[in-house]
């Protein structure tokens, strides 16, 4: 059963930490090299604060956790949703299985979209790929001063054909798992992240397991990470959304970013979950144990690769 938390808005501190809690928290701030040590009671919270609001509990060993694996695990599902600012529902959908070395987290997205009019992008990365009008003007929305998803830094534009739209989305694919996994090896953690984006009705073959179908909108703007991708998000903030389909929660204030500065919680500086548009904020072993931690709690009725499902 969930505690009774308030509403979250401005921190987390006044979420009760239990001695397993602090426990668990502790052992994934030592192994963070330092880049989560100077908030260490933050962390503790942090994880309280999900407890709260999970239906099943599961705080398993972290040395469990990130224990090698030695053999092939088939996938489990893990399904399910988490209150996001204890204000809506937010959907849980991604598969862990195992080979031997690593665990291995999947999470296949098919977007909806037909071709036609303007494609907003965040930088002109894709240049040399794209095709038809292509326009580049200013600085890229990831390296902006500030913190907006959406800065007006600069313009940058293509025809939305097929043709553009398929090359974002492989791009997509290549480019924000790289995020997750750049920080799965500076921590030295046995997992490696596998996104995949595509558009079936352009044609585009993706995997035969699909874990969530959306719309992509063609523009850039703060909205609800179930509702639709945008092609106007950049790398970084395409990685920040995918940690909520794997189970994560956003670590800023629920009002900054759009009726002041986004502004994350004391000690959420360097998160990806705290600032998403930043290039060089990370995903700590905290945020690694959250989503693989499914893989080692006890599945319905004792079947240890059953699907996990979370509640509604």
């Amino acid at each position: 059963m969930r505690r009774a938390v308030p509403l979250l808005l401005a921190s987390v501190s006044c979420v009760p930490v239990t001695a397993r809690e602090a426990e668990v928290a502790d052992a994934l701030t030592d192994m963070s090299r330092g880049d989560a040590a100077p908030a260490r009671e933050h962390w503790r919270e942090m994880l309280a604060f999900y407890a709260a609001r999970e239906p099943r509990a599961c705080l398993p060993d972290v040395g469990e956790v990130f224990e090698v694996p030695v053999g092939v695990v088939p996938s489990r599902r893990v399904a399910g949703a988490l209150p996001h600012y204890d204000v809506f529902d937010g959907p849980i959908r991604y598969r862990i299985g195992a080979t031997p070395g690593r665990y291995r987290v999947e999470l296949t997205i098919a977007v909806d979209i037909e071709p036609g009019g303007r494609l907003e992008l965040p930088d002109c990365a894709l240049r040399a790929r794209l095709e038809g009008d292509v326009v580049c003007e200013g600085t890229p929305y990831q390296a902006a001063s500030g913190r907006d998803a959406c800065p007006e830094s600069g313009r940058f534009e293509a025809d939305a054909t097929a043709h553009n739209i398929r090359t974002l989305l492989e791009h997509w694919s290549e480019q924000v798992e790289a995020y997750w996994n750049r920080d799965a090896l500076r921590y030295d953690l046995p997992v490696h992240y596998d996104f995949t984006f595509f558009a079936p009705s352009l044609g585009q073959m993706g995997p035969p397991r699909v874990d969530v179908r959306m719309p992509l909108a063609t523009s850039c703007a703060r909205t609800p990470y179930f509702s639709a991708l945008r092609s106007g998000w950049s790398l970084p903030i395409v990685a920040h959304e995918m940690g909520h389909f794997l189970g994560l929660l956003d670590e800023y204030e629920a009002l900054s970013g759009v009726f002041y500065e986004k502004t994350p919680f004391a000690g959420s500086e360097g998160s990806r979950m705290g600032l998403s548009m930043k290039t060089d904020t990370r995903l700590f072993p905290f945020h690694h144990y959250l989503v693989l931690r499914w893989h080692h709690c006890a599945a319905p009725q004792g079947d240890a690769f059953r699907d996990v499902l979370l509640g509604p």
